[in-house]
């Protein structure tokens, strides 16, 4: 029975990623801003940023399911969460990183490049991680290596934090992976010095079906808050809602990490 459950848990999630993804991206919207909109690290890459604007910060998305780098443009959900950051003076970079990756090593590698890439675009200014549903365990690797502490805070939406063993088997997360996901490519397994000193605020909703309670933002807060600054924020709504993209909150948090 305990077998099943877990079965028929991963089915629930392959559905609902599908449906929850799926139909949410509009291309039917733009920014109010003149913008400086490029293949920051070549093709597959998008940047961001006010033309004439001075660069004061890097913002590193790491998409959802579903999306690619251009959802940054595309998407009104998403610019409502980056324009106050455009507004700032925040550039905004994303790339493709294999599409559904669940954060295997090629879509890593396809980060640290956009990274490198940003840095090159715009200089060697505060970088910020914003992550969506599997974006987050990219993002979570990234800063597990950032051995010199140049990312300065993350933040997710509907973050999905961790790689429980129940969810390891889903075709879709086994794919990236080649067919097998190694314990160690859960997050909520590394030691909590992974993140020590770090600073989190993770958009989650109580009514959020779709992230498991074991890799969840309160399960997140439970295993690091002794260690890292990890704030939840509740959003109504569910999976990716609207309610979770609060691009002035989000401004308003990074401008007082100092």
């Amino acid at each position: 029975m305990r077998r099943l459950a877990a079965v028929a848990a991963c089915l629930m999630l392959a559905i609902a990623l599908c449906c929850s993804t799926a139909g949410c991206t509009h291309h039917d919207t733009d920014y109010s801003l003149e913008l400086d909109d490029i293949e920051v690290g070549g093709p597959g890459t998008a940047g961001l940023s006010v033309v004439g604007q001075p660069v004061k910060g890097i913002v590193v998305y790491f998409h959802g399911s579903d999306q690619n780098a251009r959802v940054i443009r595309d998407s009104e959900r998403h610019r409502n969460l980056f324009d106050p950051l455009l507004r700032g003076g925040l550039a905004v970079v994303a790339a493709d990183a294999g599409g559904d990756a669940y954060g295997n090593l090629a879509s890593r590698q396809d980060y640290r490049r956009l990274i490198a890439a940003a840095r090159a675009k715009y200089g060697q200014v505060p970088l910020f991680f914003v992550a969506e549903s599997m974006g987050a365990l990219a993002a979570l690797a990234l800063i597990n290596e950032d051995t010199q502490r140049d990312v300065k805070a993350m933040v997710g939406i509907t973050a999905l934090m961790g790689l429980p063993p129940d969810i390891r088997t889903v075709s879709f997360i086994e794919g990236p992976w080649k067919g097998t996901v190694p314990s160690d490519a859960d997050p909520l397994s590394w030691p909590p010095e992974a993140f020590a000193g770090r600073s989190f605020r993770l958009y989650a909703s109580p009514d959020d079906k779709i992230i498991p309670p074991s890799a969840s933002a309160t399960a997140f807060a439970n295993r690091l808050g002794s260690v890292a600054t990890v704030e939840v924020v509740e959003c109504a709504g569910g999976h990716v809602a609207s309610a979770c993209y609060q691009g002035s909150d989000v401004a308003t948090w990074f401008a007082g990490l100092g």
